[in-house]
């Protein structure tokens, strides 16, 4: 298996992301060995002295609330526009392509999983009882990155409600099953969590969860 893991970074004033990164880096390399690990920071806000390979842009396209509540007039959102990016990052390095949001956590072994899971599909993402997808964390095989970026920017205007990353990702696994599939582990926003799970993950943890992990030696 070779891969590149990729996340996005973005940390308004007042929201001091930055404190979480170190333990995001921690988790990330304790349960996962990727070939290298690219960080795509909007808003011209990277963090000095950082590890990772890390791409800091000045523009901010904003979350897709901005656009479909119509605060910004893009066609595409931040979130959007860094998973395809990065995306093709893994491409031009020859590599396999996962996607682990800033503010996700995975333990036990999520990558090897994810690889036994996917089969003969292109792309594997979440399930959640919260929304109709997740997508906090995928994997994308390098030859299907092509098609893949071909089909998302395909999937329309995100200053449309119905078009919100969770709802396109669902559009495409139910327009081609063969192509996308989901991973059968994992909480994402869904709660409670099960901490004796095997392989589990989790996004927008709380400072009671935060601690619940701690006290597991989990992080």
């Amino acid at each position: 298996m070779r891969y590149i893991i990729g996340t996005g970074f973005h940390s308004k004033p007042g929201e001091n992301r930055e404190a979480f990164f170190p333990i995001w880096w921690a988790n990330t390399m304790r349960y996962a060995n990727p070939e290298r690990v690219i960080v795509l920071a909007s808003g011209g806000n990277p963090i000095p002295g950082a590890p990772g390979q890390w791409i800091s842009m000045a523009g901010d396209l904003g979350h897709t609330h901005d656009l479909n509540n119509h605060r910004k007039p893009y066609h595409w959102c931040g979130w959007s526009i860094a998973l395809v990016t990065l995306a093709l990052l893994a491409y031009f390095n020859e590599t396999d392509f996962i996607f682990k949001e800033q503010d996700a956590l995975a333990f036990g072994p999520w990558v090897d999983r994810m690889y036994a899971e996917i089969g003969y599909k292109g792309l594997i993402f979440g399930r959640a009882r919260c929304q109709q997808a997740v997508q906090s964390i995928l994997l994308c095989k390098h030859d299907f990155i092509p098609e893949f970026v071909r089909l998302y920017m395909g999937t329309g205007s995100e200053q449309l409600k119905e078009n919100e990353g969770e709802l396109k990702f669902a559009r495409l696994e139910e327009a081609h099953p063969n192509l996308f599939g989901r991973y059968s582990f994992g909480y994402d926003r869904d709660r409670p969590i099960n901490y004796e799970d095997e392989v589990f993950y989790c996004q927008q943890i709380s400072h009671s969860e935060m601690n619940d992990l701690r006290v597991r030696n989990l992080i």
